[in-house]
Protein backbone atom coordinates (compact mmCIF):
# COMPACT_ATOMS: atom_id res chain seq x y z
CA UNK A 1 0.00 0.00 0.00
CA UNK A 2 1.61 3.20 -1.21
CA UNK A 3 1.35 6.15 1.96
CA UNK A 4 -0.26 9.12 0.45
CA UNK A 5 1.94 12.26 1.95
CA UNK A 6 0.72 15.83 1.68
CA UNK A 7 2.57 18.49 0.93
CA UNK A 8 0.53 20.71 3.21
CA UNK A 9 1.38 19.39 6.59
CA UNK A 10 0.79 22.12 9.17
CA UNK A 11 3.13 21.82 12.32
CA UNK A 12 2.36 23.93 15.34
CA UNK A 13 4.63 26.42 14.98
CA UNK A 14 3.39 27.55 11.48
CA UNK A 15 -0.76 27.42 13.20
CA UNK A 16 0.27 29.48 15.93
CA UNK A 17 2.00 32.11 14.11
CA UNK A 18 -1.25 31.98 11.71
CA UNK A 19 -3.42 32.43 14.39
CA UNK A 20 -1.25 34.81 16.06
CA UNK A 21 -1.00 36.78 12.71
CA UNK A 22 -5.27 36.69 12.24
CA UNK A 23 -5.66 37.46 15.91
CA UNK A 24 -3.68 40.62 15.70
CA UNK A 25 -5.77 41.77 12.46
CA UNK A 26 -8.83 40.81 14.43
CA UNK A 27 -7.39 42.58 17.56
CA UNK A 28 -6.73 45.59 15.47
CA UNK A 29 -10.56 45.82 13.93
CA UNK A 30 -12.00 45.14 17.14
CA UNK A 31 -9.99 48.18 18.59
CA UNK A 32 -11.40 50.41 15.63
CA UNK A 33 -14.76 49.52 15.89
CA UNK A 34 -14.52 49.95 19.64
CA UNK A 35 -13.40 53.62 18.96
CA UNK A 36 -15.65 54.11 16.29
CA UNK A 37 -18.76 53.27 18.60
CA UNK A 38 -17.28 55.69 21.32
CA UNK A 39 -16.90 58.43 19.27
CA UNK A 40 -20.19 57.79 17.96
CA UNK A 41 -21.65 57.33 21.61
CA UNK A 42 -20.09 60.38 22.28
CA UNK A 43 -21.58 62.31 19.37
CA UNK A 44 -24.80 61.24 20.01
CA UNK A 45 -24.49 62.44 23.83
CA UNK A 46 -23.00 65.87 22.60
CA UNK A 47 -26.17 65.96 20.75
CA UNK A 48 -28.63 65.25 23.35
CA UNK A 49 -27.03 67.25 25.71
CA UNK A 50 -27.10 70.58 23.42
CA UNK A 51 -30.83 69.94 22.76
CA UNK A 52 -31.43 70.11 26.82
CA UNK A 53 -29.32 72.88 26.89
CA UNK A 54 -31.33 74.71 24.17
CA UNK A 55 -34.97 73.27 25.82
CA UNK A 56 -33.75 74.76 29.05
CA UNK A 57 -32.46 78.13 27.44
CA UNK A 58 -35.80 78.48 25.51
CA UNK A 59 -37.43 77.52 28.94
CA UNK A 60 -35.46 80.31 30.79
CA UNK A 61 -35.86 82.66 28.45
CA UNK A 62 -39.87 82.07 27.86
CA UNK A 63 -39.98 83.04 31.62
CA UNK A 64 -37.60 85.47 32.05
CA UNK A 65 -39.44 87.32 28.52
CA UNK A 66 -42.48 88.74 30.69
CA UNK A 67 -40.39 90.08 33.24
CA UNK A 68 -37.91 92.03 31.03
CA UNK A 69 -41.14 93.36 29.46
CA UNK A 70 -42.45 94.42 32.74
CA UNK A 71 -38.99 96.42 33.51
CA UNK A 72 -38.65 97.94 30.09
CA UNK A 73 -42.41 99.45 30.56
CA UNK A 74 -41.29 100.70 34.31
CA UNK A 75 -38.64 102.38 33.27
CA UNK A 76 -40.50 104.19 30.53
CA UNK A 77 -43.33 104.73 33.09
CA UNK A 78 -40.13 106.65 35.19
CA UNK A 79 -38.85 108.56 32.69
CA UNK A 80 -42.71 109.48 31.41
CA UNK A 81 -43.02 110.41 34.92
CA UNK A 82 -39.61 112.54 35.49
CA UNK A 83 -40.57 114.31 32.52
CA UNK A 84 -44.17 115.49 33.79
CA UNK A 85 -42.61 116.80 37.03
CA UNK A 86 -40.11 118.44 35.35
CA UNK A 87 -42.69 120.07 33.23
CA UNK A 88 -45.15 120.63 36.29
CA UNK A 89 -42.28 122.12 38.08
CA UNK A 90 -41.11 124.77 35.76
CA UNK A 91 -45.22 125.25 35.38
CA UNK A 92 -45.49 125.65 39.24
CA UNK A 93 -42.49 128.15 39.00
CA UNK A 94 -43.51 130.03 36.73
CA UNK A 95 -46.92 130.82 38.41
CA UNK A 96 -44.81 131.38 41.55
CA UNK A 97 -43.22 134.40 39.73
CA UNK A 98 -46.23 135.41 38.40
CA UNK A 99 -48.32 135.33 41.83
CA UNK A 100 -44.88 137.46 43.12
CA UNK A 101 -45.36 140.15 40.85
CA UNK A 102 -49.23 140.23 41.31
CA UNK A 103 -48.87 140.62 44.82
CA UNK A 104 -46.37 143.63 44.70
CA UNK A 105 -48.24 147.14 45.32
Amino acid sequence: MKKKTDSTLITKDFLKETLKKELDVLEKEIKIDIKLSIMSAERRIELRMEDRIKESTNKILTAIDPLLSELEDRREDRELASHQTRELREEVDDHEKRIVRLEQP
